[in-house]
């Protein structure tokens, strides 16, 4: 029984760091929209995506974030059992 809700536990913080991946683009483009076409500090910028990366941290992911002025990209380790799965996002709009 607690092998079964371990593997719920874990599917459920899944599920919110993608969340927070997937959200994470349409906010990178307002703030590109907003920042004179500009992704820099995308990650940690006020109106940026710094809150979605704190989601992925606090439901347990590693977030790894990074920014120029033309590109960014999200990713994160998910929380399921081996083998080692991630999700990641970037300025492409491409999810995996």
């Amino acid at each position: 029984m607690l092998a079964s809700l371990n593997t719920a536990r874990n599917k459920g913080a899944d599920a919110a760091i993608k969340s927070n991946i997937d959200n994470a683009r349409a906010q990178a483009e307002l703030f590109y929209d907003g920042n004179s076409q500009s992704y820099t500090n995308v990650c940690t910028a006020a109106g940026g995506i710094s809150a979605m990366v704190g989601g992925v941290t606090a439901a347990g992911g590693a977030a790894t974030c990074a920014s120029t002025a033309t590109t960014w990209y999200l990713w994160s380790t998910l929380k399921a059992p081996s083998p080692a799965q991630w999700f990641c996002t970037d300025t492409t709009g491409t999810s995996t």
